[in-house]
């Protein structure tokens, strides 16, 4: 489960939360926010990102390249381009 931890910077705060090894590697995964102006700016934000971890509803950043994302995306819209080139055209 997610944790979280505020700190104070020079002119304002910021939090840490620690989201886990990361599941390919093993290694520990952290997320930083910083640049809240008060106190309960922080916990708010602290506590939404809790609560969305805590839900599922959050995307956590990906082990993902980009360089394997682009190729997956890329091939994505060339099938989708062969398949327009395939289908019948569509007199109105």
């Amino acid at each position: 489960m997610a944790r979280g931890r505020i700190f104070k910077r020079q002119g304002g705060y910021g939090y840490r939360v620690d989201l886990g090894p990361d599941p390919s590697t093993g290694r520990r995964r952290q997320e930083h926010r910083q640049g809240f102006r008060t106190k309960r700016e922080v916990e708010a934000a602290l506590d939404e990102r809790l609560n969305s971890l805590r839900a599922g509803d959050s995307i956590l950043l990906s082990a993902v390249r980009l360089e394997e994302f682009l190729g997956e995306w890329l091939l994505g819209i060339y099938l989708d381009e062969e398949k327009v080139k395939r289908s019948p055209p569509v007199f109105g």
